[in-house]
């Protein structure tokens, strides 16, 4: 068992797995962009094109359900994901204007861990414990470095893919990914 978990530690077991943490983004809460395209595609085409560029890069892509909010899900780690919806507005003559909104999700148990972290570090220290309250925060702080990373890495990659698919299509213009309310 030790010798399969220093294999799977060196070859990309999930926890440990790091992702495209080249830049931190602007921002964790979630960006959009919008791209013109003089060439006429369908929705399922420009999705099936973004979901292409983020496998080629290693990224962990799911597709939305008919019922969901999201098209697509990328995962940037065991802490947080990103959730991209994808929508086209036709224009005729072939031309689409497309935008895309992306939003942030953290795992619910990494918010409940981190929660519970920081109220017993608070108990603990109206208690007067400093070293538990100590080693609590310092716990809360590493998950919530995880977190972040994490969220980096799914932007990260998202907005890479999102390049390639600008350079791959026929489009006039890009406006830049401004963060969202």
């Amino acid at each position: 068992p030790l010798a399969r978990l220093i294999g799977r530690y060196k070859h990309g077991l999930t926890p440990w797995r790091q992702r495209n943490m080249s830049r931190p983004p602007s921002g964790t809460t979630g960006a959009q962009a919008a791209v013109w395209s003089e060439t006429w595609r369908a929705p399922e085409e420009w999705l099936a094109l973004l979901e292409s560029a983020l496998q080629a890069q290693g990224a962990i892509v799911q597709r939305g359900q008919d019922w969901d909010a999201w098209d697509l899900e990328v995962r940037g780690g065991l802490c947080a994901s990103l959730r991209a919806v994808v929508a086209t507005e036709e224009h005729g003559a072939g031309k689409q204007h497309l935008r895309l909104r992306t939003r942030i999700r953290f795992a619910p148990l990494a918010t409940a861990l981190l929660a519970t972290g920081l109220l017993l570090a608070l108990a603990a220290g109206r208690d007067g414990a400093w070293p538990v309250c100590g080693v609590l925060v310092l716990a809360a702080g590493w998950l919530a470095t995880r977190c972040w990373r994490d969220a980096v890495a799914a932007t990260n990659s998202y907005r890479f893919a999102v390049q390639q698919l600008i350079a791959g299509a026929a489009v006039a213009t890009v406006a830049p990914a401004e963060p969202t309310r």
